[in-house]
């Protein structure tokens, strides 16, 4: 039986979503597209690394300026610190649990300063819509965090593998436009092309791929791909109308 208290936190939270979606959207965009892999490489091997800084920096300057709440002048000190203070103290050992694990307390961490913050009078952005920033979290969502989590998901199937001649890093981009197709598509309310989609794909790759530990592998990072992709447009088309 749901406890009172967490419902009572879930209303809290939607409430305060216009705080927030520009939290999230700019953590997404500091922790993957905008941080170089020589930067996450050189923090696998230092818990401390100055490259740190430059990284928390990214973030802090991302949320004070996506929030637009220039009267909070703690916030920047804020989100830097406890990003680089989260890095740094992560595990360095690459797995799935413990990518979502780094994420669920970079969120928490997010969550707090939505609540250290007075409710806003309105909407707490100024110059963006709120449907522009749930997509574009849901957009961030799709191309790199899934890509990030389903790649630790699967490494060690990826080492039984025999290595075949490919274009580099086109499984990522598969993944990425896949993702983001689908996602459209529950958004315009279009499942049945999103099984298209997975038919297509299936017998293209059995049919091009011999033995049956490639295809396989294939097969469930594919419908891994797809059911995130599906359930952020689930939770985007119902989270549209609170914005």
């Amino acid at each position: 039986m749901t406890q009172p208290w967490l419902l009572d936190l879930a209303r809290q939270i939607l409430a305060r979503l216009d705080l927030l979606l520009p939290l999230l959207a700019a953590h997404l965009l500091a922790d993957f597209p905008l941080q170089p892999g020589r930067w996450t490489a050189r923090k696998r091997v230092r818990r401390w690394d100055p490259i740190l800084i430059p990284h928390a920096a990214v973030a802090a300057v991302l949320g004070t300026v996506f929030l637009a709440r220039w009267s909070a002048w703690w916030l920047p000190l804020y989100l830097g610190f406890g990003h680089a203070l989260l890095d740094a103290l992560k595990p360095r050992r690459g797995a799935a649990g413990v990518f979502l694990l780094d994420q669920g307390l970079h969120l928490l961490h997010q969550l707090g300063a939505v609540f250290l913050l007075e409710p806003a009078v309105g909407k707490a952005w100024a110059w963006l819509p709120g449907d522009v920033w749930l997509l574009l979290v849901a957009f961030l969502v799709n191309w790199s965090f899934a890509g990030v989590l389903l790649e630790q998901a699967t490494v060690r199937w990826r080492t039984e593998l025999t290595p075949r001649d490919g274009l580099p890093r086109a499984g990522l981009w598969i993944g990425r436009l896949e993702r983001l197709l689908a996602l459209v598509m529950v958004l315009a309310g279009r499942l049945e092309a999103v099984a298209l989609l997975v038919t297509a794909k299936s017998i293209f790759r059995y049919g091009s791929e011999s033995g049956r530990k490639a295809p396989e592998y294939v097969l469930v990072g594919t419908l891994a791909s797809l059911a995130i992709a599906i359930l952020s447009g689930f939770a985007t088309a119902a989270l549209l109308g609170r914005v």
